[in-house]
């Protein structure tokens, strides 16, 4: 737990911390924090990575309002599931086995892309794969419907 927080939370947290002043020193910049769908609705089997997550939503947001008017503009990425090989170095302790993705896997190279615009266009929040959007605005709406959803979808998982 302790890791994935230090890596998904706390090393992007301490970046800006020592970046904002430099920044302020020059007149302005660019923080970009790249999360994941997983940042905006719990998974299951995930909580730990969606904690971390959301809790890198939650500074980048603060941040965004802090930093406002200062020349120094916070994005965050919200890419889906991805083409990495981030998969082949998690440790899976207590997991039986690993499953594949459930849906769409976008190329790195479009979170890539992603990350590239929104540095000559800032923008608040970035989703890569636009459709993710709607799951988040479903689970802003209607949270229990999405919580059926993913059931089916992850059913394998849970009878585990």
């Amino acid at each position: 737990v302790r890791e994935i927080f230090d890596l998904n939370f706390e090393a992007p947290l301490l970046a800006s911390q020592l970046v904002i002043p430099l920044m302020r020193a020059s007149g302005g910049g660019h923080i970009i924090n790249v999360s994941s769908v997983a940042g905006k609705r719990g998974l299951p089997q995930s909580g730990i990575y969606c904690a971390t997550k959301f809790a890198l939503q939650a500074i980048t947001e603060s941040l965004r309002v802090e930093l406002q008017g200062s020349g120094i503009d916070v994005s965050i990425i919200n890419p889906a599931a991805t083409e990495t090989e981030f998969g082949d170095h998690v440790r899976h302790s207590g997991i039986r086995r690993k499953f594949p993705p459930i849906g769409y896997v976008q190329p790195a190279e479009a979170v890539a892309a992603a990350i590239v615009e929104c540095i000559r266009n800032p923008k608040i929040e970035v989703y890569p794969y636009p459709r993710s959007r709607l799951l988040v605005w479903a689970n802003a709406i209607a949270p229990s419907l999405v919580d059926k959803v993913i059931r089916r979808y992850f059913r394998e998982r849970l009878a585990l």
